[in-house]
């Protein structure tokens, strides 16, 4: 019998001792995103979007300032708006890849034979498929989560102290909500469709849905989980 885990990482205030790894990772994606949506529909920022956006602009090292008012025009809200997006996009895309790499590194420093299939677009999910003797292991990384699905005799606690303490070693805080049951919009990770590999089908089948934005119709990652800090 399989069991899902969630690993979601939360943002935290930039500080100026934080490496650049932990400074992407304490950027609210969710905030930009809300942040997009406000500007689009011709309503000002609030305090901790403008604050995020400012902050995202120093880690990425962007030179452009985005402002927009109620007085600004349609033309350039949508300019601004896109940028905003953009911005929120290229965050998810980092947070995504600096996740599952760690999450790579650490299963293989742990013997386990790893598949890993980028998420591509910044609303996919990245695929991580490991085996290692009889034990095998589905993840599904998104911009500040990892869900991960373990199968196998072995103790399912070591595999993910494992990848907490992996999580940890590159700055984040994390806090473990475990054996949350599945949402209903696909049932577990083992269940999705597709290929070559299981890898293959999480990319293809699962999508992040940013709050603030038009909710996506298509499947949504099962819930259930770790939760991670960015700290």
């Amino acid at each position: 019998m399989s069991r899902i885990t969630r690993v979601r990482v939360l943002s935290q205030p930039l500080l100026a001792t934080l490496t650049r790894a932990q400074a992407v990772m304490a950027c609210d994606v969710d905030t930009l995103y809300g942040a997009s949506a406000m500007i689009a529909a011709g309503q000002p920022m609030t305090s901790a979007q403008v604050a995020t956006l400012n902050a995202v602009r120093d880690v990425l090292g962007l030179t452009e300032v985005i402002t927009a008012s109620p007085a600004t025009s349609a033309q350039d809200r949508t300019l601004a708006a896109r940028s905003v997006a953009a911005i929120a996009d290229a965050t998810a895309v980092e947070q995504r890849h600096l996740i599952a790499s760690t999450v790579v590194n650490t299963l293989k420093t742990e013997n386990w034979t790893v598949t890993f299939i980028d998420g591509g677009a910044p609303d996919r999910y990245t695929g991580i498929e490991a085996t290692r003797d009889t034990e095998h292991l589905i993840a599904a990384v998104g911009p500040g989560e990892l869900i991960a699905e373990h199968a196998g005799a072995h103790d399912r606690g070591a595999v993910v102290d494992s990848l907490v303490q992996g999580l940890c070693e590159v700055g984040c805080d994390v806090a473990v909500d475990d054996d949350v049951p599945a949402d209903g919009l696909g049932g577990t990770l083992f269940s999705l469709r597709g290929g070559p590999t299981r890898a293959h089908a999480i990319q293809a089948s699962l999508a992040h849905e940013a709050s603030g934005t038009e909710p996506a119709k298509r499947r949504t990652a099962p819930s259930g989980g770790i939760r991670l800090i960015a700290g």
